[in-house]
């Protein structure tokens, strides 16, 4: 967070900008990275470190995100009238509130599931519950992809073993939705902006890699790690796609209401990061993989 934003606050000089780019650069794509690992059969105290790491960075990544659009948009919008103290707040509502429905919601899901034995039982009451708390977050102005990640975590921590066979029926279900999210992604993708955005893109690239093996280092060093994990825990971290992709949409709505300057900034961010995707999608499991 902290590199991306300096580098683009450098680069573009808009504070607003640095903020948005910098809470984006910290998502990493959990399921590049597992796929690797389960591909390699991979096991060991690295192993178990970027699991943990890539499990949970995209929620720290959605709470950061949470913080920096009020900013950005008080930076962006005064005549928005959001105060200082607003852009604490209003962060802390949401994320409160996508905690408290997520872990209602898994909960209730969780305890349920002994119910439900059937493979296609258990798929529609999880597109249930995650309609639910998607709905739920839109109408109350939650984070919809936080509340549903708390909904994953406690269902996951409450009945293990339910889980597991919960995750084998959804991974069939899932790669069309996939398919659909980044056809959809790929649609807003506008050529014409590219190179207007290409010495972006790579300080974007370039401080968002520097970032990711510095900061594990850095962690794994003050938290005592293993040399194993200070010298290649952030090779692991490179991946970038849905979580990301997911927060450059709900920002590109966001400032797309500030007339047809904040639309062309919306549309800079989206297209930035499709096409940074789409590198660290080429380098990230390679990296991985090495």
């Amino acid at each position: 967070f902290f590199l991306v934003g300096a580098a683009v606050w450098m680069l573009t000089g808009r504070l607003f900008e640095a903020l948005i780019f910098g809470a984006l650069a910290s998502a990493t794509a959990p399921a590049a990275t597992v796929d690797v690992l389960e591909e390699y059969r991979c096991k060991g105290v690295l192993t178990t470190t970027l699991l943990a790491v890539v499990g949970i960075d995209d929620g720290i990544a959605l709470m950061i995100y949470g913080f920096a659009q009020p900013f950005s948009k008080m930076l962006y919008m005064p005549e928005a009238g959001i105060t200082f103290w607003q852009s604490f707040l209003i962060p802390l509502t949401e994320l409160g509130g996508s905690i408290i429905v997520g872990v209602v919601l898994g909960s209730a899901f969780a305890w349920g599931l002994k119910y439900f034995r059937l493979p296609g039982e258990k798929l529609s009451v999880t597109l249930a519950v995650v309609l639910v708390a998607t709905g739920v977050s839109i109408q109350f102005h939650f984070s919809l992809i936080l509340t549903n990640m708390i909904v994953g975590l406690v269902v996951g921590n409450l009945a293990m073993n339910q889980s597991r066979k919960l995750g084998e029926v959804v991974s069939g279900f899932t790669p069309p939705v996939y398919i659909l999210f980044f056809a959809l992604v790929g649609a807003r993708l506008d050529i014409s902006l590219l190179p207007t955005m290409g010495l972006l893109g790579i300080i974007y690239i370039v401080a968002r890699g520097i970032g990711k093996i510095g900061g594990a280092w850095l962690g794994a060093r003050i938290g005592g790690g293993p040399p194993v994990d200070r010298k290649y825990l952030g090779f692991g971290l490179f991946s970038q796609a849905g979580v990301a992709i997911g927060l450059a949409i709900a920002a590109s709505n966001d400032f797309a209401s500030a007339g047809p300057a904040g639309k062309e900034f919306g549309l800079l961010i989206i297209n930035t990061i499709t096409a940074t995707t789409f590198v660290a999608q080429m380098v990230g499991p390679s990296l991985t993989r090495m």
